[in-house]
């Protein structure tokens, strides 16, 4: 790994030199003829381990190098090398420095791997990202830029942006469109199955009802008084700043049910797609999953705990930049699928108040985003002339979580507040969050209330 930190110095060489690998990076007088050493066995050493790491694949071979947890490992060793190497650099004169970068300058001209690294280090690469890889690659280079600048500022190589990712730049559109589309299919199975010529002959017939429980259900929905929180292990806190928040496609694991053949076509039954059009979505556009929470302001109780089996921490979004692509569901998305008519599909978030029956079910009792529908309660559809708000159909199946579901990109940036049951954020996590002023809140003890850091 040290000869990674050889390698930047043997980067600069070239510029200082005039070779056609690196460009001039300062700006002084060019030294004066120097004597070309041979290069010494601890540099030798260096380059021979700088042959065996497997960073440099970061430039050389970056199409199919992929960025993980390891990389940043490796990555955390290079910084502590190259602090090392820094001080080692300010204890020689200029004589000795110019003298060994010289001999550097003549090792590479014969080492044909090296000289392609400082080629690739410097060019603008464009390539297909998979998903997460352009913000991993991303991440990964701002790291060794700011481990070069611990070196003296001659000794600094030039390093390429990384190239921005065209589909990220697409996805969000296309799961908005993707959205739009399965809310005419939504909308057509809603005529179909809840007795209302549309959405809008029963938006008029709910708010038309004089009743307090149902008009206190509009008003937390009129008002934006619905979270949408996803709930995450405390180990999630070393990827949410690089690469946001992802589905079982990409991570290649879940919190809940693993198996992505069947998540494929349990989504496109929820949302009235074709299984192989489906299938064949990209894996960032499918949706991510997180839980409905009534806001502290509603003045309605919050229950925490019904989805707390995903983790202990608490991120919750931006409904401003979600909800073109966000839907949702009276219970998790896999007991609903059972369901038929449009309570077996993703409800629009644009079609909320038809949530407002189920709500009235709980409000008064513990909170109305939990179990909306017990077995004990199958007389809340239309049974008889005492219902309020007709929505014809069969028995709602539940769980104890209301789900909402989010298409598209989902980062850190879209983060309003983050809650912590357990361990307080701290190192590099806390200053993400800062960094992006998002609100921390000590969630332990059954109470929210704001939390700063200890100074």
């Amino acid at each position: 790994m040290k000869s990674l930190i050889f390698l930047f110095t043997l980067g600069l060489s070239f510029a200082h030199a005039g070779a056609p690998v690196c460009t001039e990076i300062y700006s002084e007088n060019k030294p004066a003829p120097i004597q070309v050493k041979e290069i010494s066995s601890t540099s030798r050493k260096m380059i021979d381990q700088l042959h065996a790491s497997p960073l440099p694949k970061i430039f050389t071979d970056a199409q199919n190098t992929k960025i993980n947890w390891q990389t940043f490992e490796d990555l955390k060793i290079l910084r502590n090398q190259v602090q090392e190497y820094a001080k080692n650099l300010t204890a020689l004169s200029k004589a000795e420095r110019a003298s060994e970068l010289a001999a550097f300058k003549k090792h590479i001209e014969t080492d044909s791997y090296l000289k392609n690294l400082f080629t690739k280090m410097e060019a603008f690469q464009k390539f297909e990202y998979l998903p997460t890889q352009y913000e991993l690659r991303k991440k990964a280079v701002e790291e060794i830029i700011s481990i070069l600048k611990l070196l003296p500022q001659d000794f600094r190589p030039r390093v390429a942006k990384v190239a921005w990712d065209q589909r990220r730049a697409q996805i969000n559109l296309e799961a908005e469109q993707f959205t739009r589309d399965f809310t005419a299919s939504f909308d057509a199975v809603f005529a179909e199955s809840s007795g209302y010529k549309d959405y809008a002959e029963y938006e008029r017939a709910v708010r038309a009802v004089d009743d307090p429980y149902y008009k206190l259900a509009i008003q937390i929905i009129d008002n934006n008084q619905l979270e949408v929180a996803m709930m995450r292990p405390e180990n999630g806190r070393f990827w949410a700043p690089k690469v946001g928040f992802q589905n079982q496609f990409v991570t290649e694991s879940s919190g809940g049910y693993y198996k992505p053949s069947y998540r494929n076509l349990a989504e496109s039954t929820l949302t009235g797609t074709n299984p192989e059009v489906y299938s064949a979505k990209d894996a960032e556009l499918k949706p991510k999953y997180a839980t409905l929470f009534t806001s502290e302001d509603s003045g309605v109780h919050v229950d925490k705990l019904s989805a707390s089996q995903y983790g202990t921490d608490i991120y919750y979004f931006k409904i401003s930049q979600i909800e073109k692509r966000l839907s949702y569901t009276m219970s998790d998305s896999f007991n609903s699928m059972r369901n038929l008519g449009f309570l077996g599909r993703f409800i629009p978030w644009e079609r909320r108040l038809l949530m407002v029956p189920f709500v009235v079910k709980k409000l008064g009792l513990v909170n109305p985003i939990f179990s909306p529908l017990r077995k004990k309660d199958r007389t809340f559809f239309p049974s008889g002339k005492d219902e309020k708000v007709a929505l014809r159909g069969p028995t709602l199946k539940s769980s104890s979580y209301w789900e909402a579901q989010i298409f598209g990109r989902l980062d850190l940036d879209m983060v309003e507040k983050f809650e912590f049951q357990e361990n307080p954020p701290s190192g590099e996590f806390l200053k993400e969050l800062q960094k992006r002023n998002i609100q921390i809140f000590d969630g332990r003890n059954g109470k929210t209330i704001p939390w700063e850091p200890e100074t």
